[in-house]
């Protein structure tokens, strides 16, 4: 649901953006009574798009801060309120107050949503699933962004959701997957590392074993097994000495796999996929 959402978010302004300029337009001609230059107006457009990337840089910066803090569900239900608070922005308010800004502020919320999710889903995914099922659930997040993408191009076309008056249905559209996880919300688990690790109540280890039963559905020896396991991991990690940004830099065996992740990472946008994709 999430990366769905954030694939339709990712695309949608490209395939409604004459309707979104036409609304620029008529936004600004009864604000100042003169047309918008063309400059101006490519100016608006473009900081719309980009505003995404702005906040999903904002995001995936500021994540480390509360990612301890809360349990991991709780910060998947907060990126997806902020999502709701975004399509809302982007959506219906637009229009009924004239207002361009509050659409490049939904996008920079939207965007901000989309850096913390790009950290806290992973997680949440490698703490409740196996070690031999981890591959098979983390794999399927690009299709789904691109999924979302394609839905956005499909439901995008100025004759279905991306005409002059039906764009802000589009751009709300992803608010549907995260009001289906605020629903879902409640009947989801805690990952057994996060209440290990961070609960202090004294039954924490009987209420991560109850969970990781519930999970597993497996006998009761297999899952007392894999929370010894855990457990073990868990006073590993603690004894592990924190390593920043600077420390990884300055570390030349840290320093190689850094670059060579950098360097995959850009391939992509480099590429120029995003910005045919967006703009």
């Amino acid at each position: 649901m999430t990366y769905t959402g954030f694939g339709i978010s990712l695309a949608a302004l490209n395939p409604s953006t004459p309707a979104v300029v036409d609304f620029i337009n008529g936004t600004y001609l009864t604000r100042y009574s003169v047309p918008v230059p063309s400059d101006a107006q490519l100016l608006i457009i473009s900081l719309a798009q980009s505003m995404v990337l702005v906040g999903a840089i904002i995001g995936a910066g500021g994540v480390r801060f509360f990612i301890d803090m809360f349990s991991r569900k709780f910060n998947i239900l907060c990126v997806h309120l902020l999502v709701l608070l975004s399509t809302i922005l982007m959506g219906p308010v637009p229009k009924a107050t004239g207002s361009y800004e509050v659409l490049i502020v939904g996008r920079l919320l939207n965007g901000i949503s989309r850096g913390v999710a790009y950290t806290c889903v992973p997680i949440y995914i490698a703490e409740t699933c196996n070690r031999k099922s981890l591959p098979l659930y983390q794999a399927p997040s690009v299709l789904l962004i691109f999924g979302g993408i394609l839905i956005a191009n499909c439901i995008g076309h100025p004759k279905v959701l991306g005409g002059v008056y039906t764009w802000p249905y589009l751009l709300a559209s992803p608010g549907i997957f995260s009001v289906l996880y605020v629903i879902s919300y409640p009947f989801l688990p805690n990952t057994p590392v996060y209440i290990l690790r961070y609960r202090k109540s004294e039954d924490r280890s009987a209420e991560a074993l109850n969970v990781l039963q519930k999970l597993r559905r497996t006998s009761s020896e297999k899952t007392k097994k894999e929370l010894a396991t855990l457990k073990k991991e868990i006073e590993g990690d603690i004894k592990l000495e924190k390593v920043g940004l600077l420390d990884v830099i300055r570390d030349p065996h840290y320093r190689i796999q850094l670059l060579a992740a950098v360097i995959v990472m850009l391939t992509f946008p480099m590429s120029g996929v995003d910005g045919i994709i967006m703009y």
